[in-house]
């Protein structure tokens, strides 16, 4: 009987681990290439985010996610300009160290739809290899069972099974960003994940990868007698049967400088607000801003059916960015240009 809910169980995380759901941020707008790779090279002159997420530590071993990317623009032109992007990511679950691993490269497109630099539509293109990985070690069987505790020096007596599987992957997007002024702005996109759904395959068990789609939309509104302004983000994912949608919105206060004037390098502001992943987790977030560095903290509490187990504590999360402008300007548009 133990031997059977052991197997039971691996083959439930093999199914939901490598088929099913791809890795998430609760700060999605704080992995933008992550999500959509017509996003690569549009802000700044140079950009780089990493991202760490720690969850279900209350329940069992915790689930470790960290991302990292790097992204920047090209041959920058008065009606458009490339964007180039590296990603790589790296997802651990459980007890089983189901884990997930990815390598990509971007390269972006972003075409100025007006003399004015204020209307952006991008088509961004990803490639790269994935991979997933068990850790068999990390399973006793029942004829390690040596009495009064498992005995991992004694053979499984189980047929051997394929430890890790890789595939080549890719995903495409376009986005479409509008800033009329220097304190609104608008964007939208849509990507479409695992566009070949590639076959990730340990020994005899192969399964394909599920398409992931995925729709963002922000919206930033703000005036000129105000230093306060309104920040609003969505996103909804959806992979085969399973899904997601975010949504919430942040106040955000610009800092005063010593300085008479500002330009992108030295802006500092602070927001904080809430959000949520409907029918999961509720979650507060704040972020700080000083001369091109970011930091974003929020925590999700559980309000699932999960809650009675997990006792409401979800996961911690962190982002640490910063994006360079290398050209001085007054206006905030000149982040885009």
């Amino acid at each position: 009987m133990k031997k059977i809910k052991i197997i039971a169980s691996l083959l439930l995380i093999v199914q939901y681990g490598y088929a099913q759901q791809d890795i998430h941020f609760s700060q999605f707008f704080n992995a933008p290439v992550v999500y959509n790779p017509a996003q690569a090279g549009l802000n700044g002159d140079l950009r780089a985010i990493a991202n760490y997420r720690n969850q279900w530590g209350s329940i069992a071993a915790p689930y470790v996610t960290m991302n990292g990317s790097l992204d920047m623009p090209l041959f920058k032109k008065s009606n458009g300009k490339f964007g180039v992007g590296l990603n790589f990511f790296n997802d651990k679950s459980g007890e089983s160290n189901f884990t997930q691993t990815a390598y990509n490269a971007s390269l972006a497109y972003h075409f100025g739809l007006d003399n004015g630099q204020k209307n952006y539509f991008s088509v961004g293109f990803k490639a790269g290899m994935e991979q997933r990985a068990l850790d068999i070690s990390a399973f006793y069987w029942d004829s390690q069972w040596a009495g009064n505790d498992f005995n991992t020096a004694l053979p499984s007596n189980e047929s051997a099974i394929a430890s890790s599987a890789s595939a080549f992957d890719m995903s495409a997007g376009i986005h479409w960003l509008y800033m009329p002024n220097n304190y609104t702005i608008y964007s939208a996109g849509l990507s479409l994940n695992h566009i070949t759904s590639p076959t990730i395959e340990f020994g005899s068990n192969a399964q394909s990868l599920y398409k992931r789609w995925v729709f963002t939309a922000a919206g930033e509104f703000g005036n000129a007698t105000s230093n306060a302004s309104f920040v609003t983000n969505i996103l909804y994912m959806k992979q085969g049967p399973n899904g997601h949608f975010n949504l919430g919105g942040a106040l955000k206060y610009k800092l005063q400088e010593s300085s008479h004037y500002t330009d992108f390098r030295n802006e500092a502001f602070f927001s904080i607000g809430a959000y949520m992943r409907v029918g999961d987790a509720i979650y507060p977030v704040a972020q700080f801003q000083y001369s091109g560095m970011k930091i974003g903290l929020s925590y999700d509490f559980n309000v699932s059916k999960l809650a009675k187990a997990s006792n409401g504590m979800g996961g911690f999360e962190i982002m640490l960015g910063y994006v360079a402008n290398f050209t001085k300007s007054k206006t905030r548009r000149a982040r885009f240009k």
